[in-house]
């Protein structure tokens, strides 16, 4: 992480575990036969993109990844996690006010994709926020847009992109004699992978993104409507 506070948010980064390629494999596979019938009734055809996002927040919702966030007030020892961002952006208000719904209680919602760096709710820290800022105002051209200020759970368990790509690769070949070809591919999304391997979010260094995977870990401290006039003029707490 670059000059953010390291003593939340680097040491929740650090709070992963060690499987061995025998150990991934079981979680993988018990997952698989738990619910042979929900995946293979998805896997009877080629999976376009839509369908690919279905199936994935159907998993979440398996995993139980997808409950609502908490409110802040609910967990005040939240203040002494981490600040993340996320920026939306609509084409009216009225629209907006239905997308800062559907996040803070609605159906799950990553978003369309496909996601670089696995699909799950993108967050970033105030030291890359102006990555927030772009989203929500759809590069500095609308101003019907909002950044939702969050927390993190203390018990969230984070694994690092470079170490679940690690894992995938190890046992790739394997899967390969194990599983039919259009699940692979789901499990080739490393949100899928590491959240079947009980992980709740993926922290990507190089980026300063944290790609949340369980909803129910999110703590909603604040929202701030966004516009064009002062947008770059918002104070967040830190």
């Amino acid at each position: 992480m670059k000059n953010v506070d390291k003593s939340n948010g680097e040491n929740m980064h650090k709070k992963t575990d060690r499987f061995t390629k025998k150990e991934i494999i079981e979680k993988l596979y018990k997952f698989y036969i738990d619910n042979l019938v929900f995946i293979d009734d998805y896997l009877k055809n080629d999976l376009k993109q839509i369908e690919k996002n279905n199936f994935i927040r159907k998993i979440f919702e398996l995993l139980k990844y997808s409950e609502p966030p908490l409110m802040y007030d609910s967990l005040p020892i939240a203040n002494e996690n981490l600040t993340l961002y996320r920026g939306i952006n609509s084409i009216n208000e009225e629209k907006l006010k239905y997308y800062i719904n559907q996040f803070v209680e609605g159906p799950m919602y990553f978003g369309i994709g496909p996601f670089v760096y696995g699909t799950g709710i993108y967050t970033c820290t105030n030291q890359n926020i102006d990555i927030a800022i772009k989203y929500a105002t759809n590069s500095f051209k609308t101003n019907n847009g909002a950044i939702i200020q969050c927390k993190l759970k203390q018990d969230t368990k984070i694994i690092n992109y470079e170490k679940i790509i690690k894992y995938q690769f190890k046992v790739l070949k394997d899967l390969e004699d194990i599983f039919e070809k259009n699940y692979i591919e789901i499990l080739s999304d490393c949100s899928i992978f590491a959240a079947l391997l009980g992980y709740e979010c993926i922290y990507v260094e190089s980026m300063d993104y944290f790609v949340i995977l369980n909803r129910g870990k999110i703590i909603i401290e604040d929202i701030n409507y966004c516009n064009e006039s002062n947008v770059k003029k918002l104070s967040f707490k830190s």
